[in-house]
């Protein structure tokens, strides 16, 4: 096997630049395994030339069309479903986490926090344990998802 087989190929489709395809066409003369390797490409691009291409049924390609687009639908609709459930889950912890993170943060100087908008859901203030600060988060959750 010789190191410069691998070219053969790119000889043959006419992807060399000038310059290597000249040093190919030298080495060609002095490499048995190279010229013999050019020939088995070129045969293989007579067979396919002169091969015929098999008839489908007239309803054949408009089927095979749309079982595509049926799979790439359903391909993209997985996705999006794979997608939507994983940022769920994100906004979920990233609640849980505020939520757990506002019950040990320090009280303010003034006393308790003040608000200057009335807001929209009160959370039940006695949750104290993570289990029930879950229950809180589903339960804001499915409140505001209303």
């Amino acid at each position: 096997m010789c190191d410069r087989e691998h070219l053969i190929d790119a000889y043959h489709d006419g992807e060399l630049p000038r310059d290597e395809r000249a040093a190919v066409e030298a080495h060609l003369s002095g490499c048995a395994d190279c010229r013999d390797a050019l020939e088995a490409a070129r045969h293989t691009s007579r067979l396919f030339a002169g091969a015929t291409m098999p008839q489908l049924p007239a309803g054949a390609v408009g089927r095979m069309y749309g079982a595509w687009a049926i799979g790439m639908r359903s391909a993209r609709d997985r996705a999006v479903l794979r997608i939507a459930s994983w940022l769920t889950a994100a906004a979920a912890a990233v609640l849980v986490a505020g939520l757990i993170g506002l019950r040990n943060a320090p009280e303010p100087r003034g006393g308790s926090l003040a608000w200057d908008a009335p807001v929209a859901t009160e959370a039940p203030v006695e949750a104290t344990t993570a289990p029930e600060l879950v229950q809180v988060a589903q339960w804001q959750a499915e409140d505001l998802s209303r």
